[in-house]
């Protein structure tokens, strides 16, 4: 897991000590805090039903339809513009004619991206297009900045669009997303569900307690080491960590301190 969140982070030119690890699945939770202490990482979130992320997420995220289309155009070619808004909008009509019976009426909305690269390279950057804007000379600098971000450095050389991209996206309805928000806490103190002994490095084999997610109120705080229960995953709060719930329900952890 380390190697993998260190694939997408720092071998793309990105400090993991300069964001939060969100934890969604339900082994995320009891890895996430040592995780975050083997890359730097100061701050942990849980979010509510992290153990079912990616089914809760099915069901509330928008619906969407992509379509791509292959088209080697250079940038700075005189019909350039042209011919990028005749893809995308052969795209756009292609897409929306798919989903019209299925989707019927509602409010759609278009996301636009082109796979860029020097002219001649072998692969490409996935750069997103503002709108349907024509405006190639803003994409091939967009193109650079993001080449740059990714291997260090620029090139003076000719940029092509190799692939087009049209994701055709359903907005869900306000009403069918959660509120978010957790209860406050009422007089009576967070309860805990019992003790269990658990080993930790630092520690050996100790008695923690164990907390009940539902019995959680936002405002409640617990210091590691501690292991928060729920239907769907267990979140395992190291020696010296601090737990926080915060006003939407999350578990928000503080780690004490980097393991390298």
């Amino acid at each position: 897991m380390e190697r993998a969140a260190r694939l997408v982070s720092i071998d793309r030119g990105l400090d993991p000590r300069d964001f939060a690890m969100v934890c969604f699945g339900g082994a995320a939770p009891a890895h996430g805090c040592r995780l975050a202490r083997a890359l730097g990482v100061r701050r942990v979130v849980v979010p509510p039903a992290a153990g079912v992320g990616a089914a809760l997420g099915l069901l509330e995220a928008d619906e969407s339809f992509e379509l791509a289309r292959t088209a080697i155009v250079r940038l700075d070619e005189p019909t350039a513009s042209e011919r990028a808004g005749e893809i995308f909008a052969g795209l756009e009509s292609e897409a929306r004619a798919t989903v019209g019976d299925a989707w019927g009426e509602g409010e759609l909305a278009a996301l636009r991206t082109v796979g860029l690269r020097f002219a001649g390279q072998g692969f490409e950057l996935e750069v997103g297009v503002d709108g349907a804007t024509r405006d190639l000379d803003r994409l091939a600098e967009a193109f650079h900045a993001q080449y740059e971000r990714t291997y260090g450095y620029r090139e003076d050389l000719p940029v092509e669009a190799v692939t087009w991209f049209l994701t055709l996206l359903r907005r869900r309805a306000p009403a069918a997303r959660r509120n978010g928000e957790a209860p406050a806490r009422a007089v009576a103190p967070m309860a805990r569900a019992g003790t269990r002994p658990a080993y930790f490095p630092e520690r050996g084999m100790v008695d923690v307690p164990v907390l009940a997610r539902s019995a959680l109120a936002a405002g409640d705080r617990a210091e590691g080491p501690c292991l928060v229960e729920e239907a769907h995953t267990t979140t395992v709060v190291l020696p010296g960590d601090v737990l926080a719930v915060d006003e939407h329900g999350a578990l928000v952890v503080d780690v004490e301190a980097a393991d390298a």
